[in-house]
Protein backbone atom coordinates (compact mmCIF):
# COMPACT_ATOMS: atom_id res chain seq x y z
CA UNK A 1 0.00 0.00 0.00
CA UNK A 2 1.40 3.48 -0.77
CA UNK A 3 0.66 6.41 1.23
CA UNK A 4 1.05 9.78 -0.45
CA UNK A 5 3.62 12.46 1.19
CA UNK A 6 0.69 15.20 1.86
CA UNK A 7 -0.90 12.04 3.79
CA UNK A 8 1.40 10.83 5.88
CA UNK A 9 2.57 15.15 6.89
CA UNK A 10 -1.06 15.29 8.04
CA UNK A 11 -0.57 12.46 10.45
CA UNK A 12 2.16 13.48 11.83
CA UNK A 13 1.50 17.03 12.38
CA UNK A 14 -2.27 15.67 14.29
CA UNK A 15 0.63 13.80 16.37
CA UNK A 16 2.37 17.14 16.88
CA UNK A 17 -0.71 19.15 18.11
CA UNK A 18 -1.78 16.53 20.48
CA UNK A 19 1.67 16.16 22.15
CA UNK A 20 1.74 19.74 22.16
CA UNK A 21 -1.19 20.04 24.72
CA UNK A 22 0.65 17.34 26.74
CA UNK A 23 3.65 19.68 27.13
CA UNK A 24 1.78 22.06 28.86
CA UNK A 25 3.20 21.54 32.16
CA UNK A 26 2.97 22.77 36.12
CA UNK A 27 7.04 23.47 35.13
CA UNK A 28 6.09 25.49 31.78
CA UNK A 29 3.59 27.83 33.62
CA UNK A 30 5.50 28.03 36.63
CA UNK A 31 8.03 30.78 35.57
CA UNK A 32 9.39 31.85 38.45
CA UNK A 33 9.71 28.38 39.48
CA UNK A 34 7.80 28.75 43.22
CA UNK A 35 6.24 25.50 42.81
CA UNK A 36 2.62 27.70 42.85
CA UNK A 37 1.16 29.74 39.79
CA UNK A 38 0.13 32.81 40.30
CA UNK A 39 -2.66 34.88 38.54
CA UNK A 40 -0.08 36.47 36.30
CA UNK A 41 1.35 32.86 34.95
CA UNK A 42 -2.05 31.41 34.40
CA UNK A 43 -2.51 33.46 31.79
CA UNK A 44 0.21 32.61 29.50
CA UNK A 45 -2.44 29.81 28.92
CA UNK A 46 -6.14 30.86 28.07
CA UNK A 47 -7.63 27.84 29.37
CA UNK A 48 -5.65 27.82 32.64
CA UNK A 49 -7.22 31.26 32.80
CA UNK A 50 -10.62 30.43 32.74
CA UNK A 51 -10.57 27.86 35.20
CA UNK A 52 -8.14 29.13 37.44
CA UNK A 53 -10.83 31.17 40.10
CA UNK A 54 -12.92 27.03 39.47
CA UNK A 55 -9.33 25.48 40.22
CA UNK A 56 -7.80 27.58 42.88
CA UNK A 57 -10.07 25.16 45.95
CA UNK A 58 -8.73 27.07 48.93
CA UNK A 59 -8.69 30.62 47.50
CA UNK A 60 -5.28 31.75 47.87
CA UNK A 61 -4.79 33.01 44.05
CA UNK A 62 -2.04 30.57 43.13
CA UNK A 63 -2.63 26.88 42.07
CA UNK A 64 -0.50 24.41 43.31
CA UNK A 65 -0.25 20.74 41.33
CA UNK A 66 -3.42 19.28 42.98
CA UNK A 67 -5.48 22.14 41.92
CA UNK A 68 -3.24 22.53 38.56
CA UNK A 69 -4.37 18.52 37.63
CA UNK A 70 -8.00 19.47 37.73
CA UNK A 71 -7.66 22.00 34.81
CA UNK A 72 -8.75 20.79 31.39
CA UNK A 73 -6.70 22.14 28.78
CA UNK A 74 -7.96 21.18 25.28
CA UNK A 75 -5.89 19.09 22.91
CA UNK A 76 -5.82 21.65 20.39
CA UNK A 77 -2.70 22.59 21.01
CA UNK A 78 -2.67 25.73 22.70
CA UNK A 79 0.99 26.70 23.53
CA UNK A 80 1.40 29.23 26.73
CA UNK A 81 2.50 32.54 25.18
CA UNK A 82 6.26 32.67 24.48
CA UNK A 83 6.62 28.98 24.38
CA UNK A 84 8.57 27.44 21.75
CA UNK A 85 6.54 25.83 19.01
CA UNK A 86 6.96 22.03 19.02
CA UNK A 87 9.31 20.76 16.93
Amino acid sequence: MKISLPLVLVLALSGTAAQAAEDVTFDTLDVDKSGMIDRQEAQRLTAVAHQFNRADANGDGQLDATEFAGITIDSAGEQPVGAQPAS
